[in-house]
């Protein structure tokens, strides 16, 4: 699960799409997310789709 995105938090699908929509696509964004109870952090490229 996604909780936190470019440092902003997450609640849910509506707020990372809003997030995402701000920004272009190409820009390079930290993504702290959660798995099996452990908070890890990545780095994702925001991508155009049609």
């Amino acid at each position: 699960m996604i909780t936190k995105f470019n440092g902003k938090v997450v609640s849910d699908q509506v707020d990372l799409i809003a997030l995402v929509r701000k920004l272009a696509a190409g820009t390079a964004v930290p993504v702290e997310y959660s798995r099996d109870g452990s908070v890890h952090t990545t780095t994702v490229v925001l991508i155009e789709t049609s």
